[in-house]
């Protein structure tokens, strides 16, 4: 079973084991690049309405949001694995409570791990440190085309612009505030259901938590397209982990709506692009991982 750990605490092999495998996924050099397939999935279904005449779509701002994200990571996870030869590699996971005095020198900004900032003296922002640095590795839009930029410098290069849209990183308490909430969602299951843990985590309600992160990182993690950066995959192994830790006090089948909800967003409805319900992946433990805390 694979251990998702907190980034603390991964070892240098474990961290070198882990890189290695995303880069053995993206391998640009390979025709029917894997690790774009997983973009253009969270990418293509991000503009797929459900309902169409609704706010929500299928991956985000509805009931779906944490099982459909849930299962795009524990497949991402199985490819990684699979690429390797590794069953033990598991996505570790950004508790970014833990770098809210010091978000721009947190560890796994390291060069061994998911490298820094955008570069803040070039008005693109590209990253150019680290194993996804420019050069390395090559990020696409929704069309599956590498990403241009208007000088055509940094063609398909990984951005990233901390602190720039918004100042700070969700807090302990903001984290625990969203998941003693005992409702799983609540009517209109949209983004402005207020007695629902679902909607605190993803962040449409109180302080924003999920989409704050992907607000603070900035640029490629505020697209569609932000599973093109690396760190997409350690932030939503935290959410998960929250949702984990919601459903140790809530039980592993509490979920809503069971029935009569929006479109792709009950118990029972097949999520796209997958013919994968909520209710096959509510007990993770069936997914062949765990995290080494949920504390």
């Amino acid at each position: 079973m694979a251990i998702r750990k907190n980034i603390r605490s991964l070892t240098t092999t474990e961290k070198a084991n882990f890189v290695n495998a995303c880069l053995a996924l993206k391998d640009n050099n390979k025709a029917g690049n894997k690790w774009n397939e997983f973009v253009l999935i969270h990418s293509q279904t991000s503009t797929i309405f459900t309902p169409s005449n609704s706010s929500r779509t299928q991956p985000h701002g509805g009931p779906a949001f944490l099982a459909w994200h849930r299962y795009h990571l524990h497949l991402l996870e199985l490819a990684l694995q699979q690429v390797s030869g590794n069953s033990n590699i598991g996505v570790p996971y950004w508790d970014w409570t833990q770098d809210t005095t010091n978000p721009f020198n947190a560890p796994l900004w390291s060069d061994d791990l998911m490298g820094g900032n955008g570069d803040t003296s070039d008005s693109s922002y590209v990253v150019k440190t680290g194993p996804f640095r420019f050069s390395q590795w090559t990020i696409i839009n929704e069309a599956g085309n590498p990403v241009t930029y208007p000088d055509n410098r940094f063609t398909g290069g990984l951005k990233r612009r901390f602190g720039n849209d918004i100042g700070s990183l969700p807090t302990i308490t903001e984290v625990n505030n969203a998941v003693w909430i005992r409702n799983y969602d609540d009517s209109p299951y949209d983004r402005t259901s207020n007695n629902s843990a679902r909607n605190a985590i993803e962040g449409f309600i109180n302080t924003q938590l999920h989409n704050r992160v992907h607000r603070w990182v900035g640029q490629t993690m505020r697209t569609s397209g932000a599973p093109n950066d690396p760190l997409f995959y350690l932030h939503h192994s935290m959410i998960d982990r929250m949702w984990c830790r919601w459903q140790s006090g809530n039980g592993l089948t509490a979920y809503a709506p069971n029935s009569g909800g929006p479109f792709r967003h009950n118990l029972n409805d097949p999520m796209l692009p997958w013919d994968i319900t909520p209710n096959q992946i509510l007990n993770y433990n069936n997914l062949g991982y765990s995290y080494d805390s949920l504390r």
